[in-house]
């Protein structure tokens, strides 16, 4: 039925459309709470209501003193134009808004030396304030090939502003690679004691050729000079979701998300989700009216926002209303071309710690929509390139999938993308094919969920068989290769209580089958026991403390946007500063564990459960990692610490042993110390 179902959907949809959307709105300047992007937010939603879907532009404040969740407001920004001209030794534009919309440091602050210039001051000395001694930066403009944010001690000392052509490097791009291509950079001042400067962004072809005619400046004695001027303000305003809705009669929705925001033209991030999000309505709303599949039971939504700035302010807004959101889906860069350029088309999975079956169900759509072509043997190929990826985070989805907003929701992606966040994301660079597919998942996933009955069992089953066997098989793997973070019980027992759990989320679709779906749990734990058997009591215990062993109970709704907001007194700023120089480290570049400490954090687990698993997620074998941003969460008053002595007592065998120990008659509630 599910794959059946999909197929359906999947041959309804339009290319053409798709990338005519795509088009439409990488034309305008989609920065959050601007003018521009509110502008993009009209034409989405007066294309929504032409389709016939009901369609409504949602206002939330922004201005300094608003808080969404644990995510600060901030002001509105308008610009009309800007310009960077070098001027002295010889003239050569540099920058014009009108031409390259990201050629301007986004959300720069307003300013005008067009009349007697300012002078550069070239960093080539590193970031560090103590190697420029003596330097005069008053009334300067700086050039960095750095990020900004590490010259926030030169606007101190005078500078105005910045002249960058900073690149974000990965494996997959170099800054040769990256030497005509400008990057998508800007200022988030989100109270008024943030930078408040301007900038331009050249690209690493033109910062060599402009370090060249400061070089020659320098040997006269002299710097190099530019005339510069932007054209914008700042003030209260506001930010705008746009929200469709195709009703159902259950009183329950789910939810499709794609942020709309980013500079002219940013097509694949994320034109391309917006308009998979808008044709996956257009046709769930037409073969509904058209009788070709049955009425929706859950209401579908499709939320356009600026990317979390606009999930908070929804989240923030409906309250207790959350809990009618029985799952989502996050699109975010899914059109990018196949060329060589681009990564897979990527299903990021649920986080361990948000129990469902949704990332199974897309995972299935997904596997048919992978039957494109016949191979030698008769069997069907995909002509795309695709994988399913653990739980990371960067969009919308982790907002979703926090346990205290309670939404399920993969995402949907791709990565890596070799013109991510530069002037190279431009409409030529999407797909339409890749970009049927995407919409073909969202669309087929969302519709399937909105009417899912037990006919859809069977196949949800097998689905959720087949990735847990999969996810226990790599354990064995790493257990095996000697290459496991924790011990191989611990990692079966969680991966095996988050299918079981899943299947209690199946209970909120499907009524009155909860025998079938205790049937289910009991097929996984048997499964579980025959495969942890085979290779279970592998791997070294990571190293606990065991006098800083509590358990900390989180005070906050939503994941945290910055910690520095919550540093308010001079030691929580001092609590934070030690752990980002001396504790972070630990994470050797990683950011998604503070992400998941925070989602099981749920006043049972201890510290030390927590970093079990995150072990067993990520990899990262550290309690003093994990037990340090605890510790910085409590001094943020963002978390609080319970006395434990009482689980000493209580400790519980894991759920595998019990499972071989009960032959599966299993309760289990566990906060291991």
């Amino acid at each position: 039925m599910i794959r059946k179902t999909t197929r359906a959907i999947a041959d309804r949809i339009n290319c053409d459309r798709l990338y005519s959307t795509v088009c439409d709105v990488a034309k305008y300047h989609r920065i959050q709470a601007s003018t521009g992007f509110r502008a993009a937010a009209v034409y989405c939603n007066d294309k929504l209501n032409k389709l016939g879907i009901a369609s409504e532009i949602l206002s939330y404040p922004a201005n300094y003193e608003k808080m969404f969740l644990t995510s600060p407001s901030f002001q509105e920004w308008d610009i009309k134009g800007a310009r960077c001209t070098l001027v002295e030794p010889y003239e050569w534009d540099l920058a014009d808004f009108g031409g390259d919309a990201i050629s301007v440091i986004q959300r720069s602050c307003a300013c005008d030396y067009m009349e007697n210039g300012l002078e550069i001051v070239v960093m080539d000395k590193g970031t560090a304030e103590e190697n420029y001694e003596g330097v005069d930066f008053t009334n300067k403009i700086i050039l960095i090939s750095q990020d900004f944010n590490n010259f926030g001690w030169a606007l101190k000392k005078g500078a105005l502003g910045f002249i960058s052509d900073h690149v974000a490097v990965s494996p997959t791009r170099s800054r040769a690679d990256m030497r005509n291509l400008r990057k998508y950079t800007s200022f988030w001042k989100k109270s008024e004691d943030d930078i408040m400067a301007f900038g331009y962004v050249i690209t690493p072809q033109m910062g060599d050729k402009l370090r060249e005619a400061c070089a020659v400046m320098a040997k006269e004695g002299k710097l190099a000079k530019v005339k510069c001027f932007v054209d914008a303000s700042f003030y209260d305003g506001a930010l705008e979701n746009v929200s469709a809705v195709i009703p159902g009669t259950s009183g329950k929705e789910i939810l499709i998300t794609a942020h709309l925001c980013h500079p002219r033209a940013s097509a694949n991030d994320n034109a391309s989700g917006v308009s998979a999000g808008i044709e996956a309505m257009n046709v769930i709303n037409n073969i509904i009216k058209n009788g070709t599949l049955a009425p929706l039971k859950h209401t579908i939504r499709l939320l356009l926002i600026p990317e979390f700035a606009g999930t908070y302010a929804y989240f923030d807004a409906i309250g207790d209303e959350k809990k009618n959101i029985l799952a989502g889906i996050n699109l975010d860069m899914v059109g990018g071309k196949q060329n060589g350029l681009y990564g897979p088309l990527t299903l990021t999975s649920l986080p361990y710690s948000t129990p469902s079956f949704v990332s199974n169900l897309a995972n299935l759509v997904l596997d048919e929509l992978k039957k494109d072509a016949d191979a030698l043997d008769g069997h069907k190929v995909p002509m795309f390139n695709s994988t399913v990826a653990e739980f990371t985070g960067g969009s919308d989805h982790v907002v979703l999938s926090d346990p205290t907003i309670g939404v399920p929701a993969p995402m949907l992606g791709q990565f890596p993308d070799f013109n991510y966040h530069t002037n190279g994301d431009t409409p030529d660079v999407v797909d339409p094919y890749i970009l049927h597919k995407s919409c073909s998942i969202a669309a087929a996933y969302s519709y399937i969920l909105a009417t899912l009955d037990e006919e859809s069992m069977p196949e949800i089953f097998a689905a959720q068989m087949k990735d847990m066997v999969k996810k226990l098989s790599e354990i064995s793997d790493k257990a095996n290769e000697g290459i496991l973070k924790g011990t191989s019980n611990k990692a079966f027992d969680h991966i095996t209580r988050f299918y079981v759990d899943s299947c209690d989320h199946l209970k909120a679709f499907i009524r009155g089958n909860d025998l079938e779906i205790e049937s289910q749990k009991d097929r996984i734990l048997n499964v579980a026991k025959t495969m942890f058997e085979l290779c279970g009591g592998k791997g070294e215990e990571i190293a606990i403390d065991e006098e800083k062993v509590f358990v900390p109970v989180r005070k906050f709704t939503g994941p945290i946007d910055k910690l520095t907001t919550f540093a308010n007194t001079d030691e929580q700023k001092a609590a934070l500063d030690n752990f980002n120089k001396n504790i972070a480290p630990l994470a050797k570049g990683s950011h998604s564990y503070a992400i998941l400490i925070a989602f099981y954090m749920d006043g049972i687990r201890t510290n030390a459960e927590i970093a079990r698993l995150i072990a067993t997620d990520m990899g990262i074998d550290s309690f003093e990692l994990i037990n340090g941003y605890i510790e910085v969460l409590i001094a943020l008053g963002l978390a609080e610490n319970v006395a434990c002595n009482f689980l000493k007592v209580c400790k519980l065998d894991s759920l595998i042993n019990a499972i071989i120990k009960t032959n599966l008659n299993v309760i289990y509630i566990v906060a291991e110390v």
